[in-house]
């Protein structure tokens, strides 16, 4: 568990990385006496499923908690809200930066203390950043490689390679990317 402090005169930020030994009340303590939270998650954006209570417990309490992912490869954030936990931390109050990631977390402090200085706190300061960083109804998001024809055609040959490498007769290949849902199909 790492946990960070910002401090400036408007507002305290707790800074919390999740990992896969977080437990609800390391988070809980970490963050009491913070005004705002960010919990960096997974890169995929999922965390513990088991810290959902402990963030429902802190947006109950007036304070927004946004996720902020630590995909450090990409020039984005959370894309898609689909896996379990993702949903079960939106559920609890969580907001998604997704159109950021580690990377921007300086850029992310920066407009929460700008929202601060506004007169900001609580849920109109979540609002107010989750404007800025996740994606509006509507609005277009980014695509994976894998979900664009030419990074499915790579993908492939990555597979490809990786089990003729194996000595896989190509017909065997062919037969697992049909299961894969390939252009052989």
């Amino acid at each position: 568990m790492r946990t960070e402090r910002r401090e400036n005169p408007q507002v305290e930020t707790a800074i919390y990385t999740a990992t896969p030994a977080s437990t609800p009340e390391q988070l809980l303590l970490a963050t009491r006496s913070a005004s705002v939270v960010i919990i960096i998650t997974y890169a995929s954006g999922t965390l513990p499923e088991r810290l959902n209570p402990a963030i429902e417990t802190i947006t109950k309490s007036g304070k927004p908690v946004f996720l902020l992912s630590n995909n450090k490869r990409d020039n984005h954030g959370i894309v898609r809200i689909a896996y379990v936990p993702q949903v079960s931390a939106a559920q609890s109050g969580a907001i998604a930066l997704e159109k950021v990631n580690i990377n921007n977390i300086e850029e992310v402090l920066a407009a929460i203390q700008e929202e601060s200085q506004k007169g900001k706190s609580g849920q109109p300061l979540g609002e107010a950043i989750k404007q800025r960083f996740a994606y509006q109804k509507g609005e277009g998001r980014p695509k994976a490689e894998w979900e664009t024809k030419e990074g499915q055609i790579e993908q492939e040959q990555i597979t490809r390679d990786a089990l003729s490498r194996g000595n896989a007769n190509p017909k065997e290949v062919d037969e697992v990317l049909k299961i894969w849902g390939g252009e052989d199909n």
